[in-house]
Order: structure tokens, then sequence, then C-alpha cells
């Protein structure tokens, strides 16, 4: 008889319990979260493109922009990443947020274009550094739950900025508005990054 594995569990609270358990753990899958933001650059260059320049085609120059700066970011990083902490690439990857944030108000493509590779660069360099936390913190017989878990987080924090960005521009109240919102939005973010870089510590 053929031998049949045991079925994966729908939430596996293990993982769950090892990241809660852990205050540095923790600080680290909800720093993974928060700057989770690079799926947003679709969404942000085609409205900027539409409604602020009324220019769709800007948006490809856009989104140049932010792959440009995450690519630098990660050379970056695999250059200088380890000489600073993680805390620092936090507060680093929170500066390029609220470049983001603020770029928009000029209204004109080159400093928006500005703020994304701002963005892209920094955003990248702190994403790998607690990429790297994560896998040198986690347990090493729970380190796949709790890369499940981070996953988790990753996604849930992506899919409800997309949404909170699309109701912004759908609710009818007009551009400046909207993007008002979302930089207020961007704005409570940087904050909670600032929030994560002051408790995490170094770990020994």
């Amino acid at each position: 008889m053929a031998h049949r594995a045991p079925k994966a569990k729908w939430l596996d609270w293990d993982g769950w319990r090892a990241v809660a358990a852990d205050r540095g753990l923790l600080l680290t899958v909800v720093g993974l979260a928060v700057f989770n933001l690079f799926p947003l650059r679709k969404v942000w260059s085609a409205f900027f493109a539409k409604a602020i320049l009324k220019n769709a085609a800007s948006a490809g120059w856009l989104g140049a922009a932010f792959g440009l700066g995450g690519v630098i970011g990660t050379v970056l990083y695999a250059k200088a990443g380890p000489r600073l902490s993680t805390s620092r690439w936090i507060v680093l990857g929170a500066c390029g947020t609220a470049a983001l944030a603020l770029a928009w108000i000029p209204g004109t493509l080159w400093p928006m274009m500005a703020g994304a590779a701002a963005f892209g660069l920094f955003n990248a360099c702190a994403e790998l550094s607690l990429l790297r936390d994560l896998g040198e913190s986690a347990p090493s017989h729970m380190i796949g739950r709790v890369v499940s878990v981070a996953r988790v987080g990753t996604s849930s924090a992506s899919v409800a900025l997309k949404s909170l960005m699309a109701a912004a521009f759908a609710a009818g109240a007009g551009v400046f508005a909207a993007f008002s919102m979302v930089g207020a939005g961007l704005g409570v973010i940087v904050l909670v990054q600032l929030g994560v870089a002051s408790r995490l510590r170094p770990r020994a």
C-alpha cells in the first residue's frame, strides 16, 4: 500500500507561537509586513500618470524609476549590508517611504521619479536586512514555519494597502484628496517603520 503523506494543517499555530514568543522575531515579521510596499508601484504609477500628469505613458517612466531604485538598493546592500545595523537600514527605508509620500505634491514627473527611486532603493535595503535577521533569528527547527508566518503577514499587508489605495482613488473626493489620503497612509506606515527601528535590538 502506498504511503500517504499527512494532511497539511490549514493554520500552523506552532509558527505563530514561535513568532509571538520572541520579541525580536515578532518585530522582524512586523517590519517585513510594513516594508512590503514595492507591489504598490504599479497602482501608484498608473494613478499618478493618469490623474495628475494626464499622460498614461508616464507610468512607464515611474515604473522604471521604482525598478532602478530597487536594483541599486539590492547592489548597495550586497556591498554594504553588514556595515549598518538592521535598525539603521529600517530608518533609511522609512526615509524612502516618506520621500514617496511627498513626491507627488509638486505634480510633475521628475520629483515623482526621484521619490520613486529613493523609495525603491531604501525599501530594498531595509527588506533585505530584515530577511537576513529573520533567517538568523528563527529557531532552526522552526524556520519554515516562521517564514510561512512572515509570508502571511506580508501578503495580508500588501492586499490591505492595495485595497485602501484603490478605495481612496475610487471615493470620488477628487485627485488631490485621494493622493492626500494615500500620502497620509504612507505617513502612518513611516511612523510604524520608525517604531520598529527604535525597538529592534541587535542580536548577540
